[in-house]
């Protein structure tokens, strides 16, 4: 069932002109030893090409590595925020 729906809202996410993004976030106050680990396994996971290979099938393309950080991924959210509602 969860291929379905994956497939499914991809499909649609695509018709719409958009590009799916999947991130793990925790809280602005979380010490950095707390995100350092599963970032550094997300990304060990991301590096493996059956994965690549899979997320490839799906439909998902992964970010650079250089994207693949913290720092990243918060300038991301603020450019997205910016574009999106303008600037408050």
């Amino acid at each position: 069932m969860r291929g379905c729906v994956v497939e499914v809202l991809r499909k649609d996410i695509a018709q719409a002109g958009r590009t799916p993004r999947f991130v793990a976030g925790a809280g602005h106050s979380t010490p950095k030893q707390i995100i350092d680990r599963p970032n550094a396994a997300t990304i060990q996971a991301l590096a493996d090409p059956a994965m690549q290979s899979r997320l490839a099938d799906l439909g998902l393309a992964i970010f650079l590595r250089e994207q693949q950080t913290p720092k990243a991924l918060g300038a991301l959210q603020k450019a997205q925020i910016e574009k999106w509602l303008g600037a408050h």
